[in-house]
């Protein structure tokens, strides 16, 4: 499955959070690529309101802890390795017991841990676009449609 999609505005890239966010089961992961400034956490902040109805301004990007849990209809597990250096350190912090938590896992700067993560994921790529955002929603093995 491969959905792209244009989002000209925060609100309608939260929408699409949102929208995606409705769609999700437990154990889902989504792996997050993208800029600095690209519509992450944005898109990020719709699909912790749509699983478990967590108010979007108390989501941000956790840079310096790597890890904010939030507890709603669903567990919510936010991820930020921005600053991470690889994937043994994500495992030596014993981060991986979350993809099999019964919560939703959203991993900002995937790249980072690529080599570690499920093949059960969904990835999301996001580019700027002028005043637009690109995003591409991808999985070989999570059918999800719109």
């Amino acid at each position: 499955m491969k959905i792209e999609f244009i989002t000209n505005s925060a609100q309608e890239t939260f929408e699409l959070g949102a929208s995606l966010g409705k769609r999700l089961h437990a154990n889902s992961i989504i792996a997050f690529y993208g800029e600095l400034a690209a519509g992450k956490t944005t898109l990020i902040k719709g699909v912790a309101h749509a699983i478990g109805g967590i108010d979007p301004n108390e989501i941000n990007s956790p840079t310096f802890t790597y890890l904010n849990i939030y507890d709603g209809l669903k567990s919510f597990y936010h991820f930020d390795l921005y600053r991470m250096k690889g994937a043994e350190q994500f495992l030596q912090m014993g981060f991986d017991e979350y993809f099999d938590a019964e919560g939703i896992c959203c991993v900002e700067w995937s790249e980072r841990i690529r080599s570690i993560l499920p093949k059960k994921r969904i990835d999301i790529f996001l580019e700027h676009q002028n005043q637009s955002r690109k995003i591409i929603i991808e999985s070989e093995y999570e059918e999800i449609s719109f």
